[in-house]
Order: C-alpha cells, then sequence, then structure tokens
C-alpha cells in the first residue's frame, strides 16, 4: 500500500504535464513565446473584388474587370494612411478600401499604385521605415469581351452516376415579350446562362424561369471578376414554380466552370411573394467544349 502512495503523485504529475505542454509562440506563458511572433513589416498589399453596378455581390479579382461594373479596393493591413493613384486620374485617393468606376470605358491596362504608411515595430523589424509602396495592373475590358462565354459539359457533383450535360453561356441580343399581367417590354442584351438545371431531383419536368427568363431555361446572369465569374440572382418575382439562384466561376485557365446554386419555390409562400423557399442546393463542373 505504501508503495502505491508514494509513486501515484509521481505519475500524476507526469500525466499533468504531458496533456497541458505549451507550444505557442504566440502565447506569454508558454516556454517558446517569441513577442516578435506575427509582427510583419508595414504592407502596402491590397486585395480586389469586382461588384456589379446593380447588386452587391462581390467576387476577387485577379486579373480583369468589365468596365460597366465598380472595382473594390482594400488595404489588407490597417495603418496609419492610404494614398491609392488609379490609372491618370489627377487627384490621388485616400482611405483603406476605395470603388472604382470606369464609366464603361474600356482603359485596357490600368496601374494602380497604394503607399500605405503606419507606425512600425522597430523592436522586432528595425529596417522597417514604416512606408510600403505595391502597384498591380488590371485589364479593363469592354462589357462584351469576357472569357466566360462558351459550352460545358459536365454533371452535379452529388450525382456522380449522372449521364452529364452541356450548359451554355453567351450574349443574347435585346428582344421584346409579351408581359400579359403589365405591358409589352425589352428583355435588354446581357450574357445568360443556358439549361440549368437539367432535371436536378426535386424539380418537375415541366420547370419553368421567370418571365425575364423567356420560359426556355435562360438565367441572366450579373458578371463579376473581369467576366470570370457571375451571380445569377433570380428574377425575385414568384409567379412560376422553381428558380435558380447562385454564383459560378471559371479555373484559372479558363477550362472548367464551377456552378454552385439553389433552388427556389416560388409556390410556397413564407409571408410575401417576394421571399420564396429554398428546396435543394447543388454544384455542377463542366468543362469547356
Amino acid at each position: 500500500m505504501k508503495y502505491y502512495l508514494i509513486y501515484f503523485p509521481v505519475l500524476a504529475l507526469l500525466v499533468w504535464g504531458g496533456c497541458n505542454r505549451c507550444e505557442d509562440p504566440a502565447n506569454p506563458e508558454c516556454k517558446n513565446y517569441d513577442p516578435c511572433y506575427g509582427q510583419g513589416t508595414v504592407s502596402a498589399e491590397f486585395t480586389m473584388e469586382e461588384g456589379s453596378t446593380f447588386w452587391p455581390h462581390r467576387l476577387p479579382v485577379f486579373r480583369s474587370v468589365l468596365a460597366s461594373n465598380r472595382l473594390v479596393l482594400r488595404a489588407v493591413q490597417e495603418l496609419d494612411s492610404y494614398e491609392w493613384q488609379v490609372g491618370a486620374e489627377p487627384t490621388p485617393r485616400t482611405g483603406r478600401e476605395i470603388t472604382v468606376s470606369f464609366g464603361w470605358v474600356a482603359y485596357g491596362r490600368v496601374p494602380i499604385r497604394l503607399i500605405a504608411r503606419g507606425t512600425p515595430n522597430i523592436a522586432c523589424n528595425p529596417d522597417d521605415d514604416g512606408i510600403d509602396t505595391v502597384t498591380r495592373e488590371i485589364m479593363v475590358l469592354a462589357e462584351y469581351e469576357s472569357p466566360i462565354s462558351g459550352r460545358f459539359f459536365g454533371r452535379h457533383t452529388h450525382l456522380p452516376a449522372e449521364q452529364g450535360f452541356e450548359v451554355e453561356i453567351k450574349v443574347r441580343p435585346a428582344i421584346p415579350y409579351m408581359d400579359s399581367l403589365t405591358y409589352p417590354a425589352w428583355v435588354e442584351k446581357n450574357y445568360y446562362l443556358m439549361n440549368l438545371p437539367n432535371k436536378t431531383p426535386h424539380v418537375p419536368d415541366n420547370y419553368v424561369v421567370s418571365r425575364e427568363q423567356l420560359y426556355n431555361n435562360w438565367a441572366p446572369l450579373d458578371l463579376v471578376s473581369g467576366g470570370e465569374g457571375f451571380f445569377f440572382p433570380g428574377s425575385y418575382k414568384a409567379w412560376y414554380s422553381f428558380e435558380p439562384r447562385g454564383k459560378g466561376f471559371l479555373s484559372e485557365n479558363g477550362d472548367t466552370l464551377t456552378i454552385h446554386y439553389t433552388m427556389y419555390d416560388s409556390t410556397l409562400y413564407l409571408a410575401t411573394p417576394q421571399q420564396l423557399v429554398r428546396t435543394d442546393t447543388f454544384t455542377f463542373i463542366g468543362i469547356r467544349q
């Protein structure tokens, strides 16, 4: 009995020590604590996102932007001051985040420079002067120069045995349609996504979309990311049965199209006809043909 009384506390101490090892360099209570861990230099790195003029959605952009859209620039670090020079604008802009509109004009290549100033951590980075400059270049494209046009053959990721089908993205010219509920109108020239969905589960064979889509599975797109990505937010009208809403984007080499979308059932109301009921969520991946 005395043998266990002597060695049990020692065993407990070893177990406790093994379970409470601290190896976090950012934690002052750890033995390997480093006060300079994660303390980088002042940086003027910034992100670029593109959004439509008409919708709040945004996606990252790396190479190009459509002239008809808005470009949102945001500095990564929170610093003391920011000075933006966008192309040949006569006056530099200020602020951590700015929005640039190109006024529907395809300018070609536009340089974007950010000079950022902050208080450096001299103890950790003695050579940091607190000023950094980053310049990036963006291609401003005309509205209908998007690289996303084309045909893509693929299937839904949750249906590996699916036979597969083809979707198409193309510019459709402005055409008239007759809305018996209101008055004759025009469907504007735009990029459209055709043939999505294609007999997805829980969607009836007689599936039709809203009147703006002309009853033939054409979904109007809201292009961003230099035309390499898009949203299709739907018509927000509940006169017909099922409606897809989602987003898509091209792969870096432009050969693969990925679309994430949700089906909404406009025959089921939550409170008003504007609030459609979400039914199913899908992912389609297609290869350019």
